[in-house]
């Protein structure tokens, strides 16, 4: 038997989800969506959760107003991954077996890819048998059918043969593709593409963490630089995600990424001049120590940051030094009538405190998983969620956004038309407040990203990039 964490958060109503460990049918029949996310670790944004919490709010406040799927009531499980797969999946486990959950949100690519495992190593004891919605997993190879590891449970779980695991946030790989099409674009006339120090060639350096993301974010970066004509050179520097941030030394690992030389071989250097531009491609704590030592050292090659810098952690440490550092990543909220209602709603429900980056994308996989109960109820005969499985929740989660399905989208209203429309078995295609909820057969979606600038104080979307549209992420004007 597995030692088993502590229990750190639960739902918010009385013990054992009392409808659902009796299995009796009930006017108030509580069906559970746990949120395994961080809230005391060094991503932690408490946003997220809010964003999880107000779904369930808004799924319930549609229901009392339709008359379909009477007495259902959404209730969200929390508990605090800390940003540690140790912790991330005994206190899934947890909410598995205590609060019954029918599906389930984590965070990074490592505590998902932690939770996922479980699904294909030796042990079906420890089994979640719930779908897993990502809403901050960017890693390219979550997800991937051609995708390798040395650890077979491993390389499976990322294969995702079983199709256990969606993500609500699109992979980095296509930010790799819109990095490069901004640097090309700051060219100087008549330059190499990217070439911004005059020097006749363009050369950028990319400081990564060695984990997934940091490793699979630089084979996009890699792959994209080497589609330029003339191909980018590329200068790697790896770093430890488990080193301090607080005492490492980034000062030696600052001089490496501005030198003229190229050290992604230590044991060979090559003189092949500076850089036009660093990538960072690292958590939010770490670019955080890196850009505090690198705003007090007054060096001077520009840097293009990832999504991961786009964090309330990094705001909160570094202030107003922040001023005109830019990056990408996906957008803050679809540009339309969906992300509009959710920032309202939210900001209200945080008395006045706009949407943080992910936020949208937390309450977009807390509303798919919901929508997806509801269209398993209806296709099993269900009237009493205690009786709904995670797999007809796995297998109902492609259909809450069915090509040609009736849009329906964010908001109390919405939720109870989508509600009315799925007991009438008419399909649905749900458009999220970070934009469309089409999961592909991998189980991924396509996002919209943006270059985003620091402006007094605020991260602010300057451009947008369609990879909607196109695999291509076409600028769009």
């Amino acid at each position: 038997m597995k030692e088993r964490a502590i229990r750190t958060a639960t739902l918010p109503l009385a013990a054992c989800l009392a409808i659902a460990c009796s299995g009796g049918a009930s006017a108030d029949a509580n069906l559970a969506i746990g949120a395994v996310i961080d809230r005391t670790g060094p991503r932690a944004t408490a946003s997220w959760s809010q964003a999880v919490k107000l779904a369930a709010d808004l799924g319930n406040r549609g229901l009392r107003g339709s008359s379909s799927f009477g007495g259902v009531r959404f209730e969200i499980a929390l508990a605090d991954s800390a940003s540690d797969p140790s912790l991330a999946v005994p206190r899934a486990q947890d909410l598995v077996r205590e609060s019954g959950i029918k599906g389930l949100i984590t965070d990074s690519s490592e505590d998902d890819i932690a939770l996922h495992m479980l699904a294909y190593d030796s042990s079906p004891d420890n089994d979640l048998n719930v779908p897993i919605v990502c809403m901050a997993c960017t890693s390219g190879s979550i997800n991937s059918p051609t995708a390798t590891s040395s650890d077979p449970v491993r390389q499976a779980a990322l294969r995702n043969s079983n199709r256990w695991n969606f993500r609500s946030l699109m992979s980095s790989n296509p930010q790799a593709n819109v990095l490069l099409q901004v640097a090309t674009s700051r060219s100087a006339p008549g330059a190499v593409a990217g070439d911004q120090n005059g020097d006749g060639r363009f050369k950028l350096a990319v400081y990564y963490s060695t984990d997934s993301f940091g490793i699979g974010f630089l084979g996009a970066i890699k792959a994209a630089a080497a589609g330029l004509s003339p191909p980018a050179t590329v200068e790697e520097l790896p770093f430890d995600p488990k080193l301090n941030p607080d005492t490492y030394d980034w000062s030696a690992d600052i001089a490496k990424l501005t030198d003229a030389v190229n050290s992604t071989d230590p044991d060979q250097p090559v003189a092949d001049g500076r850089p036009d531009l660093i990538i960072d491609v690292a958590a939010p704590q770490f670019s955080a120590a890196l850009m505090r030592v690198y705003l007090n050292g007054g060096y001077s090659v520009p840097l293009l940051h990832t999504h991961n810098f786009r964090s309330t952690v990094v705001q909160q440490q570094l202030g107003s030094t922040l001023s005109g550092q830019e990056g990408t990543s996906h957008v803050l909220l679809d540009n339309g009538e969906s992300g509009e209602v959710f920032r309202q709603e939210l900001t209200t429900a945080q008395h006045g405190i706009a949407p943080a980056f992910e936020d949208s994308n937390s309450f977009d996989a807390a509303t798919a998983l919901m929508l997806a109960s509801l269209i398993a109820m209806k296709a099993h005969g269900l009237s009493d969620p205690a009786l709904l499985t995670g797999a007809q929740v796995r297998d109902a989660l492609p259909l809450v956004s069915s090509p040609g399905g009736q849009v329906v989208r964010t908001g109390a209203a919405e939720f109870g038309r989508a509600a009315e429309l799925i007991a009438a078995g008419t399909a649905i295609n749900y458009e999220g407040a970070s934009g469309p909820m089409d999961f592909d057969s991998n189980g991924n979606v396509k996002n919209r990203l943006a270059l985003w600038q620091v402006i007094e104080g605020a991260f602010s979307d300057v451009a947008i990039y369609d990879c909607v549209a196109a695999a291509s992420c076409p600028f769009r004007p």
